[in-house]
């Protein structure tokens, strides 16, 4: 195998026995590394698969996890549904908004957090949930953002910039209650 020219690359392909069906796995780890697939990434992965370049595109447009451009250290997802919606979504987005100073589908200056919507996240009965990175947060409320970006915030490392290992960040209202799980008759 031709070397990529990115040492971490070439570990994941080799790591994958340069396996075009687990393409997937080497753009979710180069996504955990480097926060986003850039074009010079896709063209090089798709290059050590033996695929071609638009294929690894497609991939990274269609699923709404990878980003093709620099995201935040850490990626809060909202969940847009119609319940999610009725249950007051929209003011959580205004208000974490607000707080970074940024629009949906934006970085804040600091590179913390990027905001975005996302669809369905499987939490219709704790809405209005979010995706903190791969974090669950349910039962959300404009009161509560404050104390969501102080854990992010005191999650980072502030000699290298980046979160604390194993990116666990003890957040406020971080839990999924099991609903759908009913004792039978």
């Amino acid at each position: 195998m031709a070397s990529t020219g990115d040492a971490f690359l070439d570990e994941q392909i080799a790591l994958v026995g340069a396996d075009r069906g687990r393409l997937m796995d080497v753009l979710r780890a180069v996504q955990t590394r480097y926060g986003h697939v850039s074009d010079a990434s896709a063209s090089a992965i798709a290059a050590g698969l033996g695929m071609h370049v638009g294929d690894v595109i497609d991939a990274l447009s269609f699923y709404a996890f990878f980003s093709r451009v620099p995201a935040g250290r850490f990626q809060v997802r909202l969940s847009r549904t119609p319940i999610s919606r009725i249950h007051g979504a929209d003011a959580v987005a205004h208000a974490f908004c607000q707080a970074l100073g940024i629009a949906m589908g934006e970085t804040s200056p600091d590179g913390l957090v990027t905001l975005n919507w996302t669809s369905d996240i499987g939490m219709a009965d704790q809405e209005p949930a979010a995706l903190v990175n791969d974090v669950v947060v349910t039962a959300l409320t404009p009161e509560v953002v404050p104390a969501i970006l102080a854990a992010l915030r005191a999650a980072i490392d502030t000699s290298t910039g980046i979160p604390s290992p194993g990116h666990r960040v003890p957040l406020p209202h971080a839990r999924v209650h099991p609903n759908v799980i009913q004792a039978g008759p």
